[in-house]
């Protein structure tokens, strides 16, 4: 359980215990709402700014929030950094109009398994993003997700069936207009 935020108390001591553990839950946050958004940007300072973004948020909404509010500070770091690699592709595709034939290399790859990944459903994408590049748990999703873990394995699997018919659309694409 997380906290409450550092009241005034008469006693030094419990205030230096309270501010501490408020410091602690906030870093843990901090981090993991980092580590989601970087799994997604591959960006050290857009990452940076997601979770500052979403622990501005958690802040405002503190009262709001479950007392272990782990599930929403990643669910919202998630969402926001897809909104921001969204406008970065955005932004590319207009820059540069005349894109090569097919994937060469390891960031193409990427590239398209992210375009793929914006295309599936909200739930599919939420499960997919934190099981594979959180690597969380089934239950750990399920819990930030708050559904069944049984829920997370349906949405997982289709996700991922999703993918690949999407993927393997592209590649026949490249090949049949070569």
């Amino acid at each position: 359980m997380i906290p409450e935020a550092p009241e005034a108390t008469d006693a030094p001591e419990a205030e230096t215990t309270q501010a501490q553990g408020y410091d602690e839950a906030f870093e843990r946050l901090f981090l993991r709402a980092y580590r989601a958004s970087f799994q997604i940007l591959r960006s050290r300072e857009d990452a940076e700014d997601v979770a500052m973004d979403t622990m501005a948020r958690a802040l405002r909404e503190w009262d709001k929030l479950d007392p272990v509010p782990d599930g929403w500070v990643v669910t919202v770091a998630v969402h926001r950094a897809i909104d921001l690699w969204r406008r970065a592709q955005r932004r590319r595709r207009h820059d540069n109009s005349a894109r090569t034939s097919g994937p060469t290399n390891r960031t193409e790859d990427e590239f398209a398994l992210r375009q793929a990944l914006v295309k599936l459903p909200k739930r599919q994408r939420e499960v997919v993003a934190l099981r594979y590049f959180l690597d969380m748990s089934e239950r750990e999703i399920a819990a930030a997700l708050g559904c069944s873990t049984g829920s997370v394995k349906q949405h997982a699997s289709r996700g991922l069936a999703a993918l690949r018919r999407e993927l393997e659309d592209e590649d026949l694409e490249e090949i049949t207009d070569a």
